[in-house]
């Protein structure tokens, strides 16, 4: 039995005279499991693609606006400091400033 939804997938794609065979449903398994792996981590990279939602990458942004590393912090606190300072670099206006207050009034 296939448990990979990716192996479900592609044993549909194949002939119907393999759906019975133990062998073909194995390979099928093991080359969904391999996809569904490849899955998993292509949302996990590009989740590291947004302060927002990065978690391992948030060092990356941390350099990229110029804040030091503190890993002392939780990982929200980072990301704010971050978001923070992505926000300061525009000109401030009123709108601006009605953004940032409704940023950091959520929690």
């Amino acid at each position: 039995m296939i448990t990979s939804p990716k192996g479900r997938k592609f044993l549909g794609y194949i002939s119907p005279i393999y759906e019975q065979s133990v062998i073909m449903q194995a390979i099928m398994e093991a080359i969904g499991v391999e996809w569904d792996d490849v899955d998993r981590l292509t949302d996990e990279v590009f989740a590291q693609l947004f302060p927002q939602t990065a978690t391992w990458g948030i060092v990356y942004w941390e350099r990229l606006v110029g804040i030091p590393r503190n890993d002392s912090l939780s990982i929200e606190q980072r990301r704010v400091r971050v978001l923070t300072r992505m926000q300061t670099r525009w000109p401030m206006t009123r709108e601006r400033m009605e953004q940032l207050v409704r940023t950091f009034s959520q929690d």
